[in-house]
């Protein structure tokens, strides 16, 4: 422990020192500005210096926390330089700090929150920032209080704190206090009052996708958090019957009071089932609660899950001609319920699917990536893709040869694989920055950390093959620089297995299909035009 307060001294007396003489050249800075009389406050010049600032950041966790640091050293500047040089700075000068929001969670992945609110701050011309906390367990006790201290205005919360925070708080609604789970959180004037949009959000999909509650009998599968914010608010609007359907039926009755807890056995014939468990969320694509044969007993079904948008559960029922609803909507609505708690004011559907279909196009209307292992058809399924949404086609292997002016091979057997793998990067960055294309990516791109780090929230299309067909494929191909004895290329699939099933958004299986086939099926699942 010693050792480590030790180091801390040693930086803290580091940053003392530059920020020392910081101060010092903020404050000529200023003496020229009054002298020259310009404004001190020059908000493009300040977002510049925070955007290079952050990119000198490699964790991408610390970035919300630098970018704060950031903001606060320069109301700290802007109020030296008023002092130190009597100069005269406007209350719109000074006010340079947004409104602070945020997700707090313990893992929180890819999360589209972000998206969503900074979208809604600028259709709104809202001056606030939301980013993405990740808060250990051990330090959840005192989160409450740490979003007062910090200057927080509001937040929402996720798994696993959405009960945690409850006793941190002043005040919880009404549905929070039905639900028992708040997922979003106001501060004014230090009082903290927890509420739960997923109520809402809820409830403004079924009415954008008109689905009649009254009288109606509806399904819930899985007996967690979302579960409750559905059935409270079903049953809140009228449905006949709600029964809960879990694996689990002893321990969801101590979850769950007054109503009908089944397993999966006893589904019958109902107007709606609904998803509210984890199965079928990306990585986990091939996953869904129920088969076919209990999805035909509905009219409608409903998936909590919005990534990816299309699960298998909704696919399956989609082909039995059921109405199908993806979370991706709820998402958002749940979202701008937040929003009208914490700017008081209140927004209307026709706004709520402005920022709705900004998200979707945020997700499809982006680069698509093909990632697998070698031989998964990325360089033939691509054209195809290209070809069915009339955009171009990048293979980053071609590229690479491109810029090397040598074959992939040459440049392992001459420069090595850790020079290929930064060559790769920059190959994919440069891709990236062109229009929308399908980009095929290395193989082995994905083991890079830094593009692992790039791909980690863009489109990714996971290209699913067995390895004996992989193996079938690229065993005689020389021009492949890591084909190998059998037995090792198995082990680098298999090591290379699990990532590429992290990154995927969607994922695609080899099913002896032609490489156009393979294309449609992605086309329709990422929603392309």
């Amino acid at each position: 422990m010693e050792q480590y307060r030790l180091k801390i001294n040693e930086i803290d007396q580091q940053i003392m020192a530059l920020f020392e003489q910081r101060m010092e050249q903020v404050c000529k800075v200023a003496q020229y500005k009054k002298e020259n009389n310009l404004p001190i406050f020059d908000s493009t010049r300040e977002q510049i210096v925070i955007n290079k600032n952050l990119d000198l950041i490699q964790n991408e966790n610390i970035k919300p926390y630098a970018k704060q640091f950031i903001l606060d050293m320069m109301e700290v500047s802007k109020l030296y330089q008023k002092v130190s040089n009597n100069i005269d700075v406007s209350e719109n000068e000074s006010s340079v700090l947004p409104s602070k929001y945020g997700l707090i969670g313990h893992k929180l992945g890819h999360s589209l929150s972000p998206e969503i609110h900074e979208e809604f701050f600028v259709q709104q011309n809202i001056n606030a920032e939301y980013n993405l906390y990740e808060v250990p367990k051990k330090q959840v006790a005192n989160i409450v209080k740490s979003l007062k201290t910090l200057g927080f205005k509001g937040a929402n919360v996720t798994i696993p704190y959405k009960n945690v925070v409850i006793p941190q708080l002043d005040e919880i609604s009404t549905e929070a206090q039905k639900i028992g789970a708040v997922n979003t959180i106001h501060i004014e004037n230090g009082y903290t009052k927890g509420y739960n949009t997923d109520y809402y959000g809820f409830g403004r999909m079924l009415e954008k996708e008109k689905v009649c509650i009254a009288n109606n009998v509806f399904y819930i599968l899985g007996g967690g958090g979302s579960a409750k914010a559905v059935i409270c608010y079903l049953r809140d609007n009228g449905a006949k019957k709600v029964i809960l359907v879990t694996r689990n039926v002893d321990n969801a009755k101590k979850e769950f009071s007054d109503i009908e807890i089944i397993g999966y056995s006893g589904i019958k014939d109902g107007y709606a089932i609904i998803n509210t468990t984890p199965l079928g969320m990306s990585p986990n694509v091939d996953s869904s609660p129920v088969n076919a044969e209990v999805l035909s007993k509905f009219e409608v079904a409903i998936d909590l899950i919005y990534n990816p948008e299309q699960t298998k559960f909704l696919i399956m029922a989609k082909q039995l001609g059921l109405q199908t609803i993806s979370g991706l909507f709820m998402l958002v609505a749940q979202a701008i319920k937040a929003e009208e708690i914490w700017q008081n004011k209140t927004y209307t559907l026709e706004q709520e699917i402005e920022i709705y279909t900004h998200v979707k196009n945020y997700i499809f209307g982006k680069h698509i990536y093909l990632i697998g292992f070698m031989g998964a058809g990325k360089t033939s399924v691509g054209p195809e893709l290209a070809k069915l949404l009339d955009i171009p086609f990048i293979d980053c292997d071609k590229e690479i040869e491109k810029e090397a002016g040598k074959s992939i091979s040459e440049i392992f057997a001459q420069d090595g694989e850790t020079y290929f793998r930064k060559l790769e990067h920059n190959i994919l960055l440069k891709a990236s920055s062109k229009d929308r294309s399908i980009i095929a990516t290395g193989g082995g791109c994905v083991m890079y950390p830094p593009s692992f780090d790039f791909l980690e929230n863009k489109q990714c299309v996971y290209l699913d093959t067995d390895f004996e067909t992989l193996y079938k494929r690229v065993k005689d191909d020389v021009s492949r620089p890591l084909v190998e004895e059998k037995e090792n290329m198995y082990k680098r699939f298999q090591d290379r297995l699990p990532i590429y099933k992290k990154l995927a958004r969607t994922t695609v299986h080899y099913k002896n299909l032609a490489p156009y086939e393979i294309a449609y099926e992605i086309k329709n699942l990422v929603g392309g035009k």
